[in-house]
């Protein structure tokens, strides 16, 4: 039962894991972009919003771990609570459980730190853009839109002089 247990709470955490991981690849990217170009992203603030978000679904399916586990214990003998051996039994079912979920729990703090981490990054990038003056990301647009909008001379008025 323990090899069932320990798989069940694998995939219940993986696939949030997963996602945390990857939006915190993307935000990095685009923090990298950032540094590459000098130039403000438009993007950042909605791709740590979804960063934190998974971050937050991750901690919701941590809440809900101690139910898989109440859930998946093996059924023991109903004897009298009055025998040792019975006593025994629950205390190592209940270790076999917490020996399961640490590394699980490890995993999902190491996620959330980096993920602080990655905040912080965000906040220094920020910071640096502002010192720097960064160009935000439509000033090319605009300046192209200006070189293109020259004026040009009526080829009439040009004849005439």
């Amino acid at each position: 039962m323990n090899k069932q247990v320990s798989e069940l709470t694998k995939k219940h955490i993986s696939n949030i894991a997963m996602k945390v991981s990857s939006d915190s690849s993307t935000v990095i990217k685009e923090l990298a972009k950032t540094m590459k170009t000098m130039k403000k992203s438009t993007a950042i603030d909605l791709l740590v919003g979804e960063m934190n978000y998974a971050v937050l679904e991750l901690q919701e399916d941590l809440k809900s771990l101690p139910n898989l586990f109440i859930n998946r214990q093996p059924q023991l003998p109903q004897e009298s609570d009055d025998c040792p051996e019975n006593n025994n039994t629950k205390a190592e079912a209940e270790a076999v459980a917490l020996m399961d979920i640490i590394p699980l729990v490890t995993l999902a703090s190491l996620l959330i730190e980096i993920v602080a981490r990655i905040e912080g990054m965000v906040g220094a990038v920020e910071e640096l853009a502002e010192l720097a003056e960064f160009k935000a990301a439509g000033d090319r647009k605009a300046n192209q839109n200006q070189t293109t909008n020259k004026v040009v001379p009526d080829q009439h008025a040009l004849r005439r002089v």
